[in-house]
């Protein structure tokens, strides 16, 4: 991983107290004090002067529809952002109402006090066509103007204006609370396509901040370095959750594009996609909890058991971790099968779909020499690959991209694909099979393994694939073979897995429910309790009878 050091741009405010007590000299990002807001932070980002920013989700968005170069790259608070509306303490203005058709004050035109003094008007049923504003600059712009009597009303958040209310120069006649989440990470194009793997390592070190924390030391510091009453702040904390993970709700964008449209501020929403990088995941779409949120915990926990959680790893550290490492059956075995049936060579360069921690791809490399990308769906998976290889000294030929893989376009690239149990979780089998068609070069070489359907599932059993193993598309060998060949592929042949997996799934559950008390001692009693039922609930799904595995091989036309 290169030593990029990103220059982060953020509100001198307490949602942003992590990058504060990081300190100035942190080796990842460089703090930008914007006191401007976002507006001032969407110009920074359009000049190349700031790389990420903090944005208000609504300025973010609206300044994106205006041509920003720019991605959302995650959600950095989730809970929404209640602004105070201010008037001056002599103002004879004693409610919200009596302010319609008022002078308010606005940092920048597009900027979220400008957004949100339409959210408000649209609220409170005024035409919104006779707004007037005032721009201001910044906070102490707007104090200077309310003193002048060039504003009448100025909208900023609640908390960060209370010392100002305190001190009896300002009023809060009323507030108005977003109705969606307040702040978002955005990052320039061009960094979010250079640094993913920094982007995603950023993100998670500043969330470690925020979860492992001492929340006494960290209410303390927010009241001594942002001037706040011990008591406000405790009460603005128990208000406020904070995300700083790539993944955001698509509904929430919608809602955003839906209220700025009707305010005339954009016009024709679009797909959240196309506001997003490509690594970032919505909330609607993620897989079973049950199945992945456990891992990195687990991972980490593992290592440090081993005396492993700092320094070089060897690539048998990362083996002994079994199915930590390698998701797929018959472990790392799998991964040397997979190389001797492709003839892997070091000039060789292999797409793995669905990359999980990144165990196979590293064998891979390992073993033959040969590069890989991977690609996961879940970013927190995908950092955790990029750590781990870092550690084993593997990152020159092995590196991950995170997020949806029909997101990325690498036509030609690669000499094989791979996919050892990912296909059975996409919801459309054929966009991605065209995308790995699409993605190797002519005569390019595959392997898969996946579930197939021998029998007709009885309703419990489809209930069970679906709902406990997160099945989107499991098909009898025949559909899928002409699955493959409509997506262009050609010599196919299949290797049946039942017996194998049968067998070996049966181990895994009766292994993990005789050594019980070593595992619900590591994973607790509610994952331990989960985990089994899942093993379980494999193992019954293959000694039914009606679910088989295959193993596929094949290659693209010349």
């Amino acid at each position: 991983m290169s030593a990029v050091r990103f220059r982060v741009g953020g509100v001198p405010e307490h949602f942003n107290y992590p990058w504060y007590m990081a300190g100035g000299d942190h080796p990842k990002f460089e703090w930008v004090v914007q006191p401007g807001g976002t507006g001032a932070m969407c110009e920074g980002l359009r000049s190349g002067a700031l790389d990420i920013a903090l944005l208000l989700t609504e300025g973010a968005v609206a300044d994106l529809h205006k041509g920003n170069p720019s991605q959302i790259i995650g959600t950095y608070v989730s809970s929404p952002l209640t602004w105070g509306i201010h008037v001056a303490a002599g103002s004879p203005y004693q409610s919200v109402e009596d302010l319609e058709g008022k002078v308010f004050g606005i940092s920048r035109y597009t900027s979220g006090s400008h957004l949100m003094a339409y959210v408000n008007a649209r609220q409170l049923d005024w035409d919104t066509s006779a707004l007037q504003f005032e721009v201001v600059g910044n906070f102490e712009g707007a104090r200077q103007a309310m003193q002048e009597g060039r504003i009448d009303a100025f909208m900023w958040e609640k908390y960060t204006t209370k010392p100002t209310v305190d001190s009896g120069e300002w009023r809060r006649p009323g507030v108005c609370v977003t109705p969606w989440p307040c702040f978002v990470l955005v990052a320039r194009e061009e960094i979010v396509e250079q640094y993913q793997p920094e982007l995603l390592e950023l993100m998670h070190d500043i969330r470690q901040r925020l979860d492992h924390t001492d929340r006494t030391e960290k209410l303390r510091f927010i009241s001594d370095h942002f001037k706040l009453q011990p008591e406000d702040v405790a009460d603005w904390y128990g208000q406020t959750t904070w995300s700083c993970a790539p993944a955001i709700a698509a509904s929430e964008l919608d809602k955003v594009q839906g209220d700025l449209q009707a305010l005339g501020i954009i016009e024709d929403p679009v797909s959240p996609r196309q506001l997003c990088a490509p690594f970032v995941t919505f909330e609607e779409e993620n897989l079973s909890s049950v199945m992945y949120n456990w891992r990195v915990d687990s991972v980490y926990k593992k290592l440090e058991e081993e005396g492993l959680e700092d320094g070089p790893l060897q690539l048998s550290d990362l083996l002994g971790l079994g199915h930590l490492d390698q998701y797929h059956y018959l472990g790392a075995e799998a991964c040397y099968e997979v190389a001797e049936a492709l003839s892997l060579e070091d000039s060789d360069y292999v797409y793995d779909v669905g990359s999980g921690v990144g165990g196979t791809a590293r064998v891979l490399a390992d073993c033959s020499g040969c590069r890989v990308l991977g690609v996961e769906l879940q970013p927190e998976l995908c950092r955790l690959s990029t750590e781990l290889t870092r550690r084993a000294g593997l990152s020159d030929k092995v590196e991950f991209r995170a997020g949806d893989l029909l997101n990325y376009d690498w036509e030609g690239t690669f000499d094989h694909f791979i996919s050892l149990l990912v296909f059975l979780h996409v919801p459309d089998r054929a966009k991605v099979l065209a995308h790995c068609h699409k993605a190797l070069k002519p005569g390019g070489r595959f392997f898969i393994e996946d579930f197939v359907v021998r029998n007709p599932l009885s309703s419990g059993e489809a209930r069970q694939l679906k709902e406990t193993v997160s099945a989107q598309s499991v098909s009898n060998t025949e559909v899928y073979l002409q699955a493959l060949e409509q997506a262009g592929f050609t010599d196919l042949e299949v290797v049946e897995m039942d017996t194998l997996w049968r067998e070996w799934t049966k181990k895994r559950f009766d292994e993990f429910k005789d050594n019980q008390e070593a595992h619900r001692s590591f994973y607790g009693e509610a994952l331990f309790e989960n985990r089994l039922s899942f093993y379980q609930t494999i193992a019954d799904l293959f000694a039914g009878g009606n679910l088989g595995g295959v193993r596929i091989t094949g290659r693209k036309k010349l």
